[in-house]
This record gives structure tokens, C-alpha cells and sequence, in this order.
């Protein structure tokens, strides 16, 4: 990955401010890289709000060493996920548009300007683009698919249909490609159970599927960092967070229980195939015992 680079600003007619909202939790190497992308941004009409979630490194110190007017530094007691500092984030939101960046994420220097020009006719309040995955020292992981690889097949028009069923197979959204109209700001709201941390984005696109569509802007505008010791990388844990989102999801009176269970055998083959496991002839008594045994133990604490 090569640093962010400042190219030919972009002009608009009319420039929205967008909030970008950025949580960090003792990341301050890794954040100055995200910071950076924002503000080298080729679309400049932008703020910055960065909620610290009680880190005990030099956070603060990266982030004030900007000396920025663009940038709001919010540093609040540790909540130990990244749902209620978002929150804050989107409340001190000034922007007609509010985007997120992960703390280890970083952006293209066109991803508002793109993001804009797409969203700039009206007809959508939420947009998501491609990414491209990177490792710690910011190296491209190989063999990785983007989302452009496959998304088109899913979503020929590009566009997640509201109350998509499809999307309950496949949440392909990730938190830094996302910009958001603020006209939905009362909608934008991350679950603050901490029983969904790691999974509070995910649930909240699909609650706003229910009211939206979606739309997908295919082009890689994001390097998408992937930790060794994330959530991702952990099959089962990925796969209890998958479980016990789609509960609460069935909740929801939009939902038929035909396609949550649909939804959950899909994710538990899915977990199958990834770890080797899945036995010519037996897709329907495996899928029966581990959604029983993974049920069971979804509300346990990892």
C-alpha cells in the first residue's frame, strides 16, 4: 500500500459537509494513516471526528499533532466496543453526508468525490464501495477477493433492494466504504449491547435494508486492514456473531422465520466448507447438529 497522495481537488456546485466519523482504541500508529487519507481527501469540504474510546497510548497526541480546524478529538471513558463511540460520533455530526473510516483503515484520495458524484441526484441514502484487503504492514493480501469480484453477480442493477433476503446471505458491507445521507440520521443508530460487538455494523445495514435501498458503487476506493487476531479470521467466532445477529434480526416482523433459518444454514455451511469439515452426503445432519450446538452457545461471552 503507498501513502495517500493529494491529487487535483474535485470542485462541486454545491459542497455538503461530510462528517467523517473515525472510533479508535490504542491505535495511534495505525490511525495516523487513516487521518491522513481523509484529509488528503480530493473532496475537501469535510470534518473530522475522531471519539477515542479511552486509549491509554499517544492517540491523543497523533491526533492533535494535525493541528487541524477539520479535526474533533472526543476522548471518553473505555465502553469496550466500537458501537457507543460511533454513536457520539454521529451525534456531534454536522454533515449533510456522514461517513465512517475505521482507525486502521485507509481511504483512496477520490473515495468521497466518487461517493458524492453518485450520490449527488437523490435518490439514495446510503452507499457502500468495493475494498481491498491489506495486511498489518500494509501489504495486499493475495488471493482475497473483492467485492467487485463477485457483488455483480449478486446485485446485477448494483443495488441492495430494500428488505433484501438476499443480503441476509451475503452482509458484504464494510464500515469505511459506507457514506450515509444525514436525512436518516435517526435510523443511523449502532446497537450498543454488547453482546453484538464485532457484529453492530453488520445488523445496522440490515436494519436500514429494511427501510432502503442500497447501493453499491463498484469501485475499490478502500484499503480494508485484516488483522491475524480479528473477528474475521476466526471462523467459529465469525460464525456464533452470524447466529446470533440473524436472532435478532428474526425479531423483526419484516423477517419470516423461513428465511432466517435459510439465512443460518447458508452461514453454517459456509463454516463447514472454510474449516474442511463438510462430508459428502451429510450437509443436512451437520447443518442440523451444529446450528443446535452453536445456538446453544451464542450468548456465551468470547
Amino acid at each position: 500500500m503507498e501513502p495517500s497522495e493529494r491529487k487535483t481537488v474535485f470542485i462541486f456546485q454545491k459542497e455538503p459537509l461530510v462528517s467523517v466519523v473515525i472510533t479508535t482504541y490504542n491505535r495511534a500508529g495505525l490511525l495516523r494513516q487513516a487521518i491522513e487519507s481523509v484529509l488528503n481527501q480530493t473532496y475537501n469540504n469535510t470534518e473530522i471526528i475522531v471519539v477515542d474510546d479511552g486509549s491509554t497510548d499517544d492517540t491523543e497526541q497523533v491526533v492533535k499533532s494535525f493541528n487541524s480546524p477539520k479535526i474533533q478529538y472526543i476522548w471518553t471513558e473505555n465502553w469496550g466496543g466500537p458501537a457507543r463511540p460511533r454513536n457520539i460520533g454521529i451525534r456531534e455530526a454536522r454533515g449533510e453526508y456522514i461517513a465512517f473510516c475505521d482507525d486502521d483503515d485507509v481511504w483512496f484520495a477520490n473515495k468521497l468525490e466518487r461517493s458524492l458524484q453518485v450520490l449527488s441526484n437523490g435518490r439514495f441514502k446510503i452507499a457502500f464501495t468495493d475494498v481491498l484487503a491489506i495486511d498489518i504492514e500494509g501489504q495486499i493480501i493475495a488471493g482475497k477477493k473483492s467485492r467487485g469480484y463477485y457483488l455483480p453477480y449478486l446485485y446485477p442493477s448494483k443495488i441492495i433492494k430494500r428488505n433484501s433476503k438476499r443480503f441476509l446471505l451475503n452482509n458484504v458491507i464494510t464500515l469505511s466504504s459506507v457514506i450515509v445521507s444525514s436525512d436518516i440520521r435517526r435510523e443511523l443508530v449502532f446497537n450498543e449491547d454488547r453482546d453484538f460487538i464485532a457484529c453492530e455494523d453488520g445488523l445496522l445495514w440490515l436494519k436500514l435494508n429494511q427501510l432502503y435501498d442500497i447501493l453499491f458503487i463498484n469501485e475499490t476506493l478502500v484499503w480494508y486492514r485484516v488483522s491475524n487476531s480479528g473477528i474475521s479470521n476466526n471462523a467459529e467466532k465469525r460464525l456464533k456473531l452470524n447466529l446470533r445477529l440473524l436472532d435478532e434480526v428474526e425479531k423483526w416482523q419484516a423477517c419470516q422465520r423461513s428465511t432466517i433459518l435459510a439465512s443460518k444454514a447458508f452461514a453454517i455451511l459456509k463454516y463447514l466448507l472454510r474449516k474442511g469439515n463438510m462430508k459428502i452426503g451429510r450437509p443436512a445432519q451437520q447443518c442440523t447438529s451444529m446450528m443446535q450446538s452453536l445456538n446453544k452457545g451464542a450468548n456465551e461471552t468470547n
